[in-house]
Formats: structure tokens, sequence, C-alpha cells
């Protein structure tokens, strides 16, 4: 048998049991607990009557929106909350509120305050409309919390992002960012193109890897299996040539870095340079300077040889003396024709000496 229990304190319009007593105890005692979790997490909680109009909010969300305690304690109509919302969000806003009103979805809209002092600040807000037994919207409790620096951040890093992005641009560099642990792999446009692969391709290594030239495979290999290794450290470096489709080369440098967490790789990040002109610069110029070596240590005996010959044909001093300045001519004419040939003319011409 149920104990009544006809006390003022408990009686609200009617006698209370002491079962029901406990049951409403212990569901303030929950909520005193809840408003207190939120307030020391510093998150903000109002409370919209739609009915009446009138929001009631914790001190918290009072000092974020720049509103006084008081008035978010007692309750105020809603539009007294939103004057700060900064101008350029408050359609936004009103129309999320709406849309949740309207069709019973969550509401989760981000927006800036512009509070008394002039300083903005970001907000995150949660809720949602609640209705009666007929449908009818009567209440909509939410949270909210201050996200500004999360927001600075992002910027931040947006501006990060595109200083990169120029910098590449500008020096027409690719991009990669590979996270092995989750089995992610990334290159930007410029990244596909100097390798020569597709977008489809560049999610698998196998797929990457068939378009590097067969000589240069192994080192590529070991230099990324190195890379991968927890006890090894320093930059990642390699140059090797890639296999276009018309059967030409391209040399590519690549540099990057790890980073790794509990001995696991979770970050590789790097870029790609072409360096195929550069390579063939520098072949061209080994060539000259291994071909002048040998023009050099040979040139006196050229030149005694020249020199002798023609006094011995030439018994005429002033004849001798003019074929000798022709000759010398001659013989720089065919230097300078040297000098001008291609990297291209160069490789056909060594090719056909050694054949």
């Amino acid at each position: 048998m149920a104990v009544l229990i006809q006390s003022d304190e408990l009686m609200t319009g009617g006698p209370f049991s002491i079962e029901e007593a406990d049951q409403e105890a212990a569901v303030r005692d929950r909520e005193d607990r809840l408003l207190k979790a939120l307030a020391s997490a510093e998150v903000g909680w109002w409370d919209w009557d739609i009915r009446t109009d009138q929001v009631v909010a914790n001190p918290e969300l009072a000092e974020v929106y720049g509103v006084p305690t008081a008035m978010a304690l007692d309750g105020a109509p809603i539009a007294d909350f939103l004057v700060n919302v900064h101008p350029a969000d408050r359609p936004v806003l009103q129309d999320g509120i709406a849309h949740s009103l309207a069709t019973g979805a969550p509401f989760r809209e981000e927006y800036r305050l512009v509070r008394p002092d002039g300083k903005t600040s970001w907000v995150s807000a949660r809720g949602r409309a609640l209705r009666d037994e007929k449908g009818v919207a009567t209440s909509f409790p939410g949270v909210v919390v201050e996200i500004t620096d999360r927001k600075a951040a992002e910027a931040h890093g947006r501006d990060a992002d595109m200083g990169r992005e120029l910098a590449l641009a500008a020096a027409r560099l690719g991009w990669f960012d590979h996270k092995p642990d989750k089995g992610e792999r990334f290159y930007d446009a410029r990244a596909i193109e100097l390798m020569g692969v597709t977008r489809e391709e560049v999610t698998k290594l196998e797929s990457v890897l068939k378009h590097i030239h067969p000589d240069d495979l192994p080192g590529i290999q070991v230099g990324l299996r190195n890379a991968l290794d927890p006890n090894r450290s320093g930059p990642y470096r390699q140059t090797f040539r890639v296999l276009l489709p018309d059967e030409e080369e391209r040399w590519i440098t690549t540099v990057g870095r790890t980073q790794f967490e509990n001995g696991v790789c979770t970050r590789f990040m790097g870029v790609l340079e072409d360096v195929t002109e550069r390579v063939r610069a520098e072949s061209y110029r080994r060539l000259l300077i291994n071909e002048l070596n040998h023009r050099v240590k040979n040139t006196l005996a050229v030149m005694q040889s020249l020199v002798d010959s023609t006094l011995r044909n030439t018994p005429d001093v002033a004849e001798a003396r003019s074929s000798i300045n022709a000759r010398i001519r001659a013989y720089g004419r065919a230097q300078v024709c040297f000098r001008m040939l291609t990297y291209a003319d160069v490789r056909i011409l060594t090719y056909a000496v050694v054949c």
C-alpha cells in the first residue's frame, strides 16, 4: 500500500506517494548534476518555451552571447538573445531554426557573435524542437560551445595550405601525402602528371612502381623500406626515371619525410620535381669536360704535329706561317661546331661511334 504525504513541500495540487516523491527527487538530482557538469565544461544551455517565446539559459551562455546573466536566468524573448549574432550569419541561423521547427530535424549551426566590446567569437549550437502529443512544437532546448580557437586554427591551416600550393605551383613541384597506417595515398595533379600515372593508379603503390624504370626500381624499393623504418631518421631522397607512354624517360627527384607513432608510420609526405633537363645538362657537361680534358692533354701534341708537318712540307717561311695559321683557324672552327651540338646530337654521334 502506498503511503501518502500531505506535506505542503511535496504537494502541488494533490497528494504524492513516497515512490513518486523519490522519483521526482532522483530526477531533480540528475538534472542538478547535469547542470553542474555543463557549467564545469563551460557549455552553455538554453530552453526555449515556444508557446510563450521565453528563453531561459545558464550564465555560461549569457557570457558567450554577451547578454545580461539576470536576463538569461529570468527568461527573455529569443530575439533578445540573437541581437549580437553577426549580421551575415543571422539569415542562416534563422533558416536553421525554422527548418528544425518545421521538420523536427536536429538543429546544428555554427555562427559568429559580435559582443558589446566589439570582439567577434564563433559558437557551435546544437538543439532539437520537442513536440506535444498533437505534434505541435512546444519547446526547443539545446547547448552551445565557443569554437573561436578552432576556427582560428582552421583559418590558419587554410592559409598555410594556400601558401604551400602557391609555392609548389611557382616551383612546378608535385606534392604527395600518404598515410601508410590507413592505406591512404594522395598525389596532387602536378605529381600525377610528373609520374605519368592515372588517378586510379595512385591509390596502389604497385601500380605506381610499374611506371618506374626497371634499372631504378631496386633502389626505390630499398629507399621506401628505409623511409618506413622507425629506427632510421633523416629525409627521404631519391632520383629515378619514369617511363612515359611515348617511350621517353623523365627524371624525377623526390624529397620527403615520415612521421611515426608507436613505431608505426602515420604520415609520409614530400615533393616531386622534374629534373630531366638538369640531368641531361649535367650529362652533356660531363661529356664536354671529358672531351675538353682529352683535347687539352693533346693540344700541344696536335699543335706540334701540325707545325712539324707544315714546316716539313713548306720550305718557305712566309708560306709556312700562312698555312699554319689557316690550319689553326680550321681547328678552332671545328671546336666551335662541337660546342654547339645539342644533347640529342651528342647521343647520336656517340651511338654512331660505338656501333
